[in-house]
């Protein structure tokens, strides 16, 4: 019975720590989006891109000797973009405050 409740207590610990974990990213996210932060090094400012103006397409080889080129309509896929790159922004520095990262 000991073994039984000592599991659910650690169970229960677990849990807390990820959920303030969990909140301690979203609460770091929404600060980054309300501050409207476009994050460098992930390809999202002009000063990255090679025109200085947003792509409209990026060449993606398929196989050994295909290339595609897919659009990168900037209304679609920028807006979506910079926010997956807020949050992995976000969870990289939040993973190396922790010491994971």
């Amino acid at each position: 019975m000991l073994i039984t409740r000592l599991s659910v207590y650690q169970h229960a610990g677990t849990h807390s720590v990820a959920m303030r974990q969990k909140l301690f990213f979203f609460t770091g996210l929404r600060e980054v989006l309300a501050q409207d932060v476009t994050p460098d090094s992930f390809g999202l400012t002009p000063t990255e891109w090679p025109s200085g103006e947003y792509p409209l397409f990026e060449t993606i080889r398929v196989g050994r000797r295909k290339d595609i080129d897919i659009s990168l309509a900037d209304p679609i896929w920028y807006s979506r973009a910079r926010l997956w790159c807020q949050a992995l922004f976000t969870l990289t520095f939040h993973l190396s405050i922790i010491g994971i990262f």
